[in-house]
Parts: C-alpha cells; sequence; structure tokens
C-alpha cells in the first residue's frame, strides 16, 4: 500500500509540474484534475465587480490559501486572499467601500471583496503593471517602491531582490497561465482589467521583509501565508 501510494503522488506531481510547464501538449482534463479550483462563481463575481482578470485572483487565491477559506497564517492573515484583520479595517472605512460595514473575513465573499479591492488597488496604483501589484501583494508597498526606485521605474521578476516575492510572483503568473489554458473562460467573454478601481493612499508595509510561512503554492499543500496586505 505505501508503494502505491508513494507511486500514486509521484504521478501526481509529474503530471501537475507538466500541466504548468507543457501547456496544452497536457490534456485539459488531466491538468483540471490535479489543478482543481473552488469557488469559481464568488471569484468570477469579485473579479467582475473590480475589473480584475479572474485568472489572475485565481491564481493569487491558489498561492495564498489554496481554495481553503479557513486558513490563517501565523502572522494573523486569514481566508481565502490572506486579508489581515488591519487591512479590512482600512478597506471597510473607505469611501468607496461598497461591500458590508463589518466584513468577516473566513466568509468566502467578504474576503474575496477585501482581497479583491486591494489587489485592483494596486493595480491602480501601479498603473497595471502586474509584476509590481503582485510583489507588493506579497512584500507591501514600502519595498515594492524601493525596488521600483532602485529599478528606474519598472520591476521585473528576475530583478525582484527578495528570492521569496520572486518566487510567489513567478507562481501567480505560471498558474495564471496555467489556469487560462485549462479552464474555460471565466469572464463572460467580457475584457477584464483596466478599471477604475479605489483611487486612495492605501496601507503601507513600511519596507519590511515578511517571511512565508508553512506550504507553498505548489498545490500539494497549504497556500503562502501573510503577504502584502499590511499596515
Amino acid at each position: 500500500m505505501k508503494l502505491a501510494l508513494a507511486f500514486l503522488l509521484m504521478v501526481v506531481a509529474v503530471v501537475a509540474i507538466a500541466g504548468l510547464w507543457l501547456g496544452p501538449r497536457v490534456p485539459s482534463g488531466i491538468s483540471r484534475w490535479v489543478n482543481p479550483i473552488s469557488y469559481e462563481t464568488e471569484i468570477r463575481a469579485a473579479s467582475r465587480r473590480y475589473h480584475l482578470d479572474p485568472y489572475l485572483v485565481l491564481a493569487v487565491v491558489k498561492c495564498e490559501s489554496s481554495f481553503r477559506s479557513d486558513v490563517r497564517s501565523p502572522a494573523g492573515a486569514v481566508g481565502l486572499m490572506q486579508v489581515l484583520p488591519s487591512t479590512a479595517e482600512w478597506i471597510a472605512g473607505q469611501n468607496d467601500w461598497d461591500g458590508v460595514a463589518s466584513p468577516e473575513l473566513t466568509a468566502v465573499e467578504d474576503n474575496l471583496a477585501l482581497g479583491c479591492y486591494y489587489l485592483r488597488f494596486l493595480l491602480d496604483l501601479y498603473q497595471e503593471a502586474e509584476v509590481a501589484a503582485v510583489a507588493a501583494y506579497h512584500a507591501g508597498q514600502g519595498t515594492v517602491g524601493t525596488w521600483l526606485s532602485e529599478a528606474g521605474g519598472k520591476l521585473v521578476v528576475e530583478g525582484i531582490p527578495y528570492p521569496e516575492t520572486r518566487d510567489y510572483v513567478e507562481r501567480v503568473l505560471d498558474y495564471r497561465d496555467l489556469y487560462v489554458r485549462i479552464y474555460p473562460p471565466l469572464g463572460g467573454g467580457e475584457i477584464v482589467g483596466g478599471g477604475t478601481g479605489p483611487g486612495v493612499e492605501g496601507p503601507v508595509a513600511g519596507g519590511e521583509r515578511w517571511e512565508s510561512w508553512a506550504g507553498s503554492c505548489s498545490g500539494v499543500s497549504i497556500g503562502r501565508g501573510v503577504i502584502s496586505n499590511r499596515l
């Protein structure tokens, strides 16, 4: 039984890697089997609400929580998109926040709304530069601001100094591309992204480096932990 289980896990791992790196040559049905998604309806709705690419949101959720709504990090981040209570409080106090006054971080729709609001805020802040926005979701605005200054205003994945953040951004973008290939259109044929979202000054991470916690967005364990949404 142990040998059989080990063989099965090896097969799953090989197929998962193939799904990420070989693309269309792996049948989509197999890729979907080893890369399942959850909360598709809720993610599609939240993405449309904040003018986001639903595949990008799927990838962030995958790398943050592996689609587990009850995940809590040692630093206190909660839920599908690993939102800190302090960040949720800041968002709920903004004039353009149209969610509930006291969002529940373990509630799927509330957490997605908060995380998508913040991701849209970052994309607006960095003029739709996905690498900078995703990096800031992980390492914080203060840190990314420093990197952008040092990089002459444009951040590329290879130029991200923190290995954990560089790995995180690579995985998010890889999963986004994978989901585009193996799942049917989530945006209902609409062109997403580029919308007008929150335009106010947001929480700043203060340039601190926040270590990732147990797990990775490899599809084997729970997602990365507390990320960039820090005061």
